[in-house]
């Protein structure tokens, strides 16, 4: 599942931004399927990051807005400028910040995930059969 679509990339970067950085063979036209792929790719890097969330209700805009970054690092290849540069290692860092627990999603974690430093417990059911149960039994 892509986090981001075309029209968000288009509202980020402007047409002219992204011609520039998805014009694959020089038409004049973005080559959507390379946009496609670029989002699906930085989707599922953004997912190895933020596992203990998924699956998500909603999608929080700030994810989006990072995957988008990391996207557009990857479409501009060896002409990735250094603000591209710059925004894909920041948006990389703050998954990584999600990952260790220090920067949120603003969504909680799976309930069925323990908490950190959490310690888990058991109490088990006394044993049915004991020596006193079964004493006269037998």
């Amino acid at each position: 599942m892509s986090y981001a679509t075309l029209q968000n990339l288009i509202d980020l970067l402007g047409e002219d931004e992204l011609l520039r950085v998805a014009d694959r063979d020089g038409d004049g036209e973005v080559d959507e399927d390379a946009v496609t792929q670029a989002l699906a790719d930085a989707s599922s890097e953004a997912d190895s990051y933020i596992a203990r969330f998924l699956p998500l209700s909603e999608v929080p805009e700030v994810l989006v807005r990072h995957v988008m970054w990391i996207a557009v690092y990857d479409l501009a290849g060896n002409r990735q400028t250094d603000d591209q540069r710059r925004r894909y290692e920041d948006a990389v860092r703050w998954l990584k910040d999600i990952a260790k627990g220090t920067a949120s999603l603003g969504i909680p974690p799976n309930a069925a995930d323990p908490v950190p430093g959490t310690i888990l417990t058991s109490f088990p059911n006394p044993r049915a059969l004991t020596r006193t149960l079964m004493r006269g039994i037998l």
